[in-house]
């Protein structure tokens, strides 16, 4: 319908009778005095309120006739009319009464659909943990998932209990590890620790940021991989691995570089280094590995210290200390594969370093470090093969032959130490550039990993240390 002039609103009024017409249309006027001081009041705060309509018609015909000759249909309202401040007022406090029951109401119901919600949010992280099977931020750091999936946890953390008859889980290994190192406790992940009221994303916990940096140093995945798993930005995943980067490399420290004593190397030494009845004992056993990684062609200077003779390839290098048994003790920094083995070994051997091995014991070594007992601060005589001399049609003697296989029985402890040290970190691949700024943690880590194994030889009148479920049964 129409409008009148000096009305903003439609204005519903009830069907006017033409013997009443004065009394209806002074009805109206108050109504509609009514409803524009209750705007006044409101300060403008709602819409346009209005009366309820009695009829059909939203604008009746005398109205709209009225208006048509420019007439105005509605006296005007008088703000000192204290009976329209009174009706005002009174129809204000209804309307008010049936917003609060009305608000009471929608509260009850919220009250309500927050508990169906809650029900349905249980039922849905028992589907993703128990059911679904991806990884997700809901999943990677649930008890409920890893029950159900067991090797995840192996494959991604790669911890696990070898001892024989052993209940513990790999993911029970992982939240102790993380626990015994970092003090961290783990909070099993519901929606509520995942997502605010709004639904947005909250920030990564302590401990879902020491796990991501956990899977980066075991497996060494791209960026873009965590970010799908955790439901971040990678940039995300860039920073908590540059935080976390020093604590991993000071945990592989603490677990592979150890102090030694003389006690502790007798009643650690295997049988099967007394069986070879050497002159004296073995302290150690040192050697030398290189990893892959990718090379750098803009800085030729780079470029060529990168080569290595060894594996014909740009690599990193690094000389590596065991017992006999099979435990790390001392390892250096990776260095670019252009410096020799002896040359490292000679840096290395400064500054108070392998002062702890006993005076007059050997140390196990290839042909590679000859003549490196002077760099000891003990002089401790390297047990190495025997070199071929006497030109080209020269032959090992009988004695020779024995003596070679007696110096080289036992070292392949070292190439194992390797092997398990190439399993994490991704140094077992061809490092990428955008990985050598954190090298040299991974290479501390990797070499603490090593540790975390059952010893390779078995010492003599030893039981301390359990059954592997992996030995083979004779």
């Amino acid at each position: 319908g129409k409008v009148p002039k000096g009305m903003t609103s439609p204005v519903y009024v009830p069907v006017p009778s033409y013997k009443n017409a004065r009394d209806d249309y002074k009805m109206v006027a108050t109504r509609w005095r009514m409803t524009k001081l209750l705007k006044e009041l409101r300060q403008r705060r709602r819409g346009n309120s209005t009366l309820a309509p009695r009829g059909e018609d939203n604008i009746l015909q005398p109205v709209e006739k009225r208006a048509r000759v420019k007439e105005n249909p509605l006296p005007g309202m008088r703000t000192d009319n204290l009976e329209d401040v009174q009706r005002a007022a009174c129809f204000f406090a209804e309307e008010a009464d049936f917003y609060k029951a009305e608000l009471k109401r929608m509260k009850d119901e919220v009250k309500l659909r927050k508990a169906v919600w809650r029900g349905e949010e249980e039922r849905l992280e028992r589907f993703a943990k128990e059911e679904m099977g991806g990884l997700s931020r809901m999943t990677i750091s649930s008890d409920l998932f890893h029950r159900q999936f067991k090797n995840v946890a192996r494959n991604m953390f790669g911890f696990e209990d070898r001892s024989k008859g052993s209940t513990l889980s790999s993911w029970e290994m992982t939240k102790n590890f993380i626990k015994a190192m970092w003090d961290i406790d783990h909070v099993e992940p519901t929606m509520a620790t995942i997502f605010d009221k709004g639904g947005r994303r909250k920030r990564l916990s302590t401990f879902e940021q020491c796990l991501m940096a956990l899977m980066w140093f075991q497996n060494l995945p791209d960026y873009h991989f965590l970010a799908s798993v955790f439901g971040c930005p990678e940039q995300v995943v860039s920073k908590v691995i540059k935080c976390w980067a020093p604590q991993f490399y000071e945990v592989g420290c603490n677990l592979a570089r150890l102090p030694l004593t003389k006690d502790f190397l007798l009643k650690s030494y295997p049988q099967s280094y007394l069986d070879l009845n050497f002159s004296n004992y073995v302290a150690t056993v040192v050697d030398g590995t290189d990893v892959l990684c990718q090379t750098v062609r803009k800085h030729r200077s780079v470029n060529v210290i990168q080569r290595s003779d060894k594996v014909k390839h740009s690599a990193f290098r690094g000389i590596t200390w065991s017992l006999p048994m099979g435990l790390v003790h001392e390892f250096t920094d990776p260095f670019f594969a252009r410096a020799s083995e002896k040359a490292i070994v000679r840096v290395w051997t400064r500054h108070g370093r392998f002062r702890d091995i006993p005076i007059g014991w050997l140390i196990s070594g290839d042909k590679g470090f000859d003549q490196t007992s002077g760099f000891y601060p003990h002089y401790n005589q390297i047990l190495h093969p025997a070199f071929l001399t006497g030109g080209d049609k020269a032959q090992f003697t009988e004695k020779q032959m024995d003596w070679n296989r007696k110096a080289c029985e036992k070292r392949y402890t070292s190439e194992v130490v390797f092997a398990r040290f190439k399993k994490y970190g991704g140094l077992g691949q061809i490092m990428n550039r955008k990985s050598f700024h954190y090298v040299h943690c991974l290479w501390a880590w990797a070499h603490g990993m090593a540790n975390m194994y059952l010893p390779l030889q078995t010492p003599a009148n030893c039981d301390y240390f359990p059954e592997s479920k992996y030995s083979k049964k004779v």
